[in-house]
C-alpha cells in the first residue's frame, strides 16, 4: 500500500506541467538492449526540457517489483502494459518500435509515436534512421523535441538570428524558415534546435529555449573552413585589383577628354585671340584671304580641324570614362574586401632571404 501511494504521489507531483509516461520500445529480442538504451536516452531528453513530468518503465520497476507491478497494472505480461498505464494519470504515451535491416551494414530505424491517453489519438511521430546504432543515438535529441512541438502549441515567442553573414540557410527544428538577412521568426515555446548552414562554412547548431511571448536575439559565427578563406581571397583580390584599374582607367579618360574639351575650346577662340579659329574667320569674314601674316582662309581650315578632332577626342575619352567608371562601380560592388575572413586564419609568419651585391639579410612579416 505504501509502494501504490508513492506511485500516485510521483504521478500526481506538479500537475500544471503535462504528465509523460515513456513506454518500453518494442523490438526484436536480439535488439532488446538498444530498445532499453533509446527509452532511457528518450526519457532523459523529454525530462531535460523541463517543461514535462516524465515517467519511464525504469522508474516504475524501480518503485514496483514485476510482480506488484503486474498486479496494479492487470498485466500479465509487457503486451498490455502500456494500455493499462492509461489509468494512471498521464496525459501523453511516448513509444517506440526499433528495427535494423539484416546485414552488418543494415540501417537501424526507430519509430517514436506520441499518443494522446484521453482518445488514443496519435498527437506526434517521427521515424529516425541512422547507418549505426551510434548515430541513431545521436539523433534521439532534436526527434524528441520535434514530437512534442504539438503540445505547445498556442504558446508562442519569436526567434531572431543575430548573423552579419547574407546568405546563411536558417531552420528550426530541421525547417528551412528563411535565409540571412532574416526577420523574427514566429516559434511555438519551448525548446528548439537551431541550425545555420552556408556552403563553405562550418555548420552552427544550438538548442535555444523560447518563453511565450518572449523573443529570443541567438548570436550567430559563421566560421569559414580554409579553402573557402582562400577562394574568397583570391576572387576578391581580382575583383579588387580589376576595380582599381577599371576606376584608373575612369579617371585618366576623363582627364584626358577633359583636356581635349579645353583645347578645343582654347582654339576656336574669340575674334580679339590670335591664332585661334576665329580669328582667322574674322579676316576671312572680313574679305581678306591673305596678307603678310599669312593665308587666313587657310589657317581658319587648319585650326577647324583641330578643334573637330579636339572635340571629338573628348567625347570619345567622356564615352570611356563613363563605361569605366560605371564598370569601377559593378566591380566595387559585387567585390569585397578580400581580408573579410583573415581573423579566421591562424597565425602566419613568412620570411625570405634578401641578396644583393656585397649585402645580405632577411624580411620578416606576418599576420598576427
Amino acid at each position: 500500500m505504501l509502494t501504490t501511494t508513492l506511485l500516485l504521489t510521483l504521478l500526481s507531483a506538479d500537475a500544471a506541467n503535462p504528465r509523460l509516461s515513456v513506454m518500453d520500445f518494442s523490438g526484436e529480442p536480439a535488439l532488446k538492449p538498444l530498445c532499453a538504451g533509446l527509452a532511457g536516452a528518450v526519457a532523459n531528453e523529454l525530462q531535460s526540457l523541463q517543461l514535462f513530468e516524465v515517467t519511464s518503465s525504469d522508474q516504475l520497476r524501480s518503485l514496483l517489483s514485476l510482480e506488484r507491478q503486474q498486479q496494479l497494472l492487470g498485466c500479465p505480461d509487457d503486451t498490455c502494459r502500456g494500455a493499462a498505464v492509461l489509468s494512471l494519470g498521464y496525459d501523453e504515451l511516448v513509444t517506440g518500435r526499433v528495427t535494423k535491416l539484416a546485414g552488418k551494414t543494415g540501417s537501424v530505424t526507430l519509430e517514436l509515436v506520441l499518443v494522446h491517453t484521453a482518445d488514443g489519438r496519435r498527437t506526434a511521430s517521427d521515424v529516425l534512421t541512422a547507418p549505426s546504432e551510434a548515430e541513431l543515438m545521436r539523433l534521439v535529441k532534436p526527434a524528441v523535441v520535434k514530437l512534442v512541438q504539438p503540445l505547445l502549441k498556442g504558446k508562442t515567442g519569436s526567434l531572431v538570428v543575430d548573423l552579419a553573414e547574407l546568405g546563411a540557410t536558417v531552420k528550426v527544428d530541421d525547417v528551412v524558415v528563411g535565409v540571412t538577412p532574416l526577420g523574427r521568426v514566429p516559434v511555438t515555446a519551448g525548446p528548439h534546435v537551431l541550425k545555420v548552414e552556408k556552403d563553405g562554412f562550418v555548420t552552427f547548431q544550438k538548442d535555444v529555449r523560447v518563453k511565450g511571448d518572449e523573443t529570443v536575439a541567438e548570436p550567430v559565427r559563421l566560421v569559414p573552413s580554409p579553402d573557402f578563406v582562400a577562394a574568397y581571397r583570391s576572387k576578391n583580390s581580382k575583383l579588387r585589383i580589376a576595380a582599381w584599374a577599371a576606376t584608373g582607367v575612369a579617371v585618366a579618360a576623363g582627364a584626358v577628354g577633359l583636356a581635349m574639351g579645353v583645347r578645343a575650346q582654347s582654339l576656336y577662340g574669340t575674334p580679339d585671340t590670335k591664332g585661334t579659329f576665329q580669328y582667322e574667320r574674322a579676316f576671312v569674314l572680313a574679305g581678306i584671304e591673305e596678307d603678310t601674316s599669312g593665308n587666313h582662309r587657310q589657317l581658319a581650315n587648319d585650326l577647324k580641324s583641330s578643334v573637330d578632332s579636339a572635340r571629338l577626342l573628348s567625347i570619345a575619352m567622356v564615352g570611356v570614362a563613363a563605361a569605366a567608371a560605371a564598370g569601377a562601380v559593378s566591380l566595387w560592388i559585387l567585390g569585397d574586401s578580400p581580408s573579410k575572413y583573415d581573423a579566421y586564419l591562424g597565425p602566419e609568419v613568412k620570411v625570405a632571404a634578401l641578396l644583393a651585391p656585397g649585402l645580405g639579410g632577411f624580411t620578416l612579416s606576418g599576420r598576427f
